[in-house]
């Protein structure tokens, strides 16, 4: 990146521009601007200008602002309920409910609603790491994933979850699911 100055404004050249933060630090989006991008100060706040082309602010705005899976259907206290909804449903599945015969369900609710959470844009993350360690000792097959896949489903589309969200949740979890399956 090159920095100038020309006239009382600060030319920026070949900058990527951060546009917002997630909760944990990550990035929410980033916009490739033009190859020189000027910021001038003006009435104590930092106005967006390039000279190269006129940036469309609405949009950008939208996207730094645009609503995640996470807050669009009430946050934590929805997901807290969704999970609840799924772990009666994995309780009665024939498939997989062996796996929590001796489990703290209060713990493991806490820490579920926690992982939808973080797949859907909450505040929480989970390495697959972190996904490997806890589900090594529980030799999960394919079978029982796609089970677990199904009821979690099942249980967005009964909350009302928009077929896009759901496909990006499903997807989310079928991207860790080498770190889940251990059999």
């Amino acid at each position: 990146m090159k920095v100038s100055r020309s006239g009382g404004e600060t030319i920026l050249m070949g900058v990527a521009v951060w546009l917002g933060t997630l909760q944990d630090g990550g990035a929410r989006a980033w916009s490739a601007w033009p190859a020189t991008a000027s910021f001038k100060a003006s009435y104590g706040r930092e106005e967006l200008r390039s000279p190269a082309a006129e940036i469309d602010q609405h949009r950008i705005a939208q996207s730094v602002m645009a609503e995640t899976i996470f807050e669009r259907y009430g946050g934590f206290a929805a997901i807290r309920r969704i999970v609840s909804d799924f772990y009666d449903r994995v309780l009665d599945s024939p498939v997989i409910s062996h796996h929590f015969e001796r489990v703290d369900m209060k713990r493991l609710l806490d820490h579920q609603a926690r992982f939808i959470s973080s797949i859907t844009g909450g505040p929480a993350s989970y390495t697959d790491e972190h996904l490997r360690r806890v589900h090594e000792r529980f030799g999960i097959t394919a079978e029982e994933f796609r089970e677990m896949v199904t009821l979690l489903s099942e249980t967005l589309e009964d909350f009302d979850f928009a077929q896009s969200d759901i496909d990006v949740v499903i997807g989310e979890l079928r991207h860790r699911q080498g770190a889940i399956v251990t059999r």
